[in-house]
């Protein structure tokens, strides 16, 4: 017998039917099931968004410092298994709504083992917010200890992230398993970059996809990710957003970036999906013996840091919050390989990245792509470098900047459609930023606005340093910044004891390319993946410096032909090529610094 229910105001109802969550529909009949209603979940979360955004949390088991509250959990679709005010052991939770949650735990220490949560939705991206952990399978807020440990996590559909960490909360992922699949975004969405509406991956990163495995937000929020195999379908597997002192600890793991349809017309496809592995924002990411198989970025770097080496010997993360102990074990001493069919690392904002300890990075294209300035990199005690394109480091400017963006009451960041670039090089179509006009102001779009309490951005940062030590490197380094009215970056590489380089450093200008090489002067937002792909010819613009400096014995090996601005040669080390200065041959003297226009060749 079909009934009606009427809902309270200030009740959240929950339909289930034996033991599964199912959508509510208020304006239909109820068929079977038990329609649960519970109040309206009041949470302190880190994602500040629009009053018209509810955020109307709800989960099988809401937890707090005193516990399970029954009051504000729906029990009826948590089956099989125990529970306690502790922890829960063998339940599984299937849940078909947009934004039903498993366990949401606010505050307080719980254990969750066992468990087999399944989320086949047809969330659209309408009734999820994976900034606020609506619709995640497991959320932790407000200084939560929550342990998930060997537990199998699949969400379908749009924005269903599997586990979300907030506001100083700690979280320990071990021996699990989770696949985030995304879904079909609604119609009408506008690519943004927006929280009031992102459900879906900006277009100027490159990629595309909706799909985001994990995700931390707020201050001093932890997550230690333990022999555990995590997938996404498109956009990211593990990513951290909006904060600042968080830590991310990945060990003995496996990332993947599965990929679906849009990534067929794709020309730089080769095995995994459009999207990162990691993506390093306002973090400390440390990855120890971690397999990542992405088919754009192993990782995306904005103000945030990662260390990228072996599992070998004891390991120990600590909480960002307090300092205590998260997690301590014993690695399974893997080393740490990283696959990418495009990229390796993507920086656009500051970031320091280090590979060490055997760590092997294999690209397609050049092994760190930078859009920004303030990048220190440091490849070291055997870490190996293998871009099949030659490139081991590539300085672009920035291509969200290229893109442009308009600034709106209704959606503040949304980001241009189409992609326009002058044929042909810089250096012959006026598109040197030091010889360019300044732009009219009346063309700019008006600044973001600045949170109250905030400081207003200062300048960008544009210094970058890349250092290699016991390391032996094949490739090209390239500065080609400073065009489109953008500012150039200033490189200072440096090769220390044990490093040998074979390859060309040397400043360049740029032109986007497409697939064949040639050049790429428009494509819009369906053809996401051409940027970041370009062709470099040597070219000093007179600010897009790059300095050299050799030292403790390193070895450079020059391939091609390169200009830049600053050469040193320390006693012991050697560089294996011819130099001119200012068009006068020279042999560098041991520990002069040479500077102006100096070119190098093999």
């Amino acid at each position: 017998m079909k009934k009606t229910v009427d809902i309270p105001q200030g009740k959240l109802p929950t339909l289930v039917r034996d033991g599964v969550e199912l959508p509510f529909d208020p304006a239909a009949p109820q068929e079977t099931g038990e329609v649960v209603l519970r109040d309206r979940l009041e949470i302190a979360h880190s994602c500040e968004l629009k009053p018209d955004k509810p955020v109307n949390w709800r989960a099988g088991l809401f937890v707090t410092a005193d516990g399970v509250v029954p009051e504000k959990s729906v029990e009826a679709a948590v089956t099989g298994g125990t529970y306690d005010d502790r922890g829960a052991d063998g339940i599984r939770v299937e849940a078909h709504s947009d934004d039903f949650s498993a366990v949401i735990a606010d505050g307080g220490r719980y254990t969750l083992k066992n468990a087999k949560i399944v989320m086949p939705t047809k969330s659209d991206g309408k009734n999820v917010c994976d900034f606020a952990g609506l619709g995640s399978a497991i959320a932790a807020f407000n200084e939560a200890r929550l342990d998930i440990e060997d537990c199998e996590i699949e969400t379908e559909g749009v924005a269903k992230c599997m586990v979300f960490a907030d506001n100083a909360s700690d979280v320990v992922v071990k021996r699990c398993r989770m696949h985030a699949k995304g879904g079909k975004l609604y119609d009408g969405y506008v690519n943004s970059a927006d929280f009031n509406y992102m459900v879906a991956s900006p277009w100027v990163l490159g990629m595309t996809g909706n799909a985001r495995g994990t995700n931390i937000m707020g201050d001093k929020t932890s997550m230690a990710v333990v022999d555990c195999d995590v997938k996404a379908r498109n956009w990211g597997v593990l990513s951290t957003d909006n904060g600042e002192g968080n830590i991310l600890a990945v060990i003995d793991s496996t990332l993947t970036v599965t990929g679906g349809e849009d990534d067929k017309k794709n020309p730089y496809h080769k095995t995994y999906g459009s999207g990162y592995g990691t993506y390093i924002l306002g973090c400390d990411e440390d990855f120890r013996g971690v397999t990542i198989h992405a088919g754009t970025y192993v990782g995306i770097a904005r103000d945030g840091n990662a260390v990228y080496r072996s599992s070998r010997g004891p390991i120990r993360v600590l909480s960002a919050r307090n300092g205590e102990t998260l997690y301590e074990g014993e690695g399974k001493g893997n080393i740490s390989r990283l696959h990418s069919d495009a990229f390796g690392i993507m920086a656009h904002g500051d970031a320091e990245l280090t590979l060490t300890d055997g760590t092997e990075l294999d690209t397609e294209n050049a092994a760190f792509l930078l859009r920004c300035g303030g990048v220190h990199i440091r490849v070291e005690d055997g870490a190996k470098l293998r871009p099949k394109d030659g490139v081991l480091l590539q300085i672009i400017d920035d291509d969200d900047m290229t893109v442009g963006v308009d600034w709106g009451a209704e959606r503040e960041i949304q980001f241009h459609t189409d992609f326009y670039e002058k044929e042909g090089w810089p250096s012959e179509n006026g598109q040197i930023t030091s010889k360019m006009p300044p732009p009219d102001p009346s063309d700019m779009p008006p600044p973001p606005p600045v949170p109250e309490g905030e400081e207003p951005p200062g300048p960008p940062k544009l210094d970058v340093s890349f250092h290699a030590a016991d390391a032996e490197l094949k490739g090209d380094i390239w500065n080609g910044s400073g065009y489109y009215g953008q500012q150039a970056k200033q490189l200072a590489v440096t090769l220390e004891k044990g490093a040998v380089l074979t390859g060309a450093i040397s400043a360049t200008e740029t032109i986007h390319v497409d697939e064949n090489g040639k050049q790429n002067t428009h494509f819009t937002s369906e053809e996401y993946y051409y940027l970041g792909h370009v062709a470099n010819r040597p070219f000093l613009n007179g600010d897009n410096t790059v300095a050299v400096a050799l030292e403790d014995g390193a070895v450079w090996n020059v391939k091609g032909e390169g200009v830049i601005s600053s050469l040193t040669v320390q006693a012991g080390a050697r560089l294996n090529g011819s130099v001119t200065v200012d068009g006068a041959d020279i042999v560098p003297q041991p520990g002069v610094t040479y500077t102006g226009t100096i070119t190098v060749r093999e």
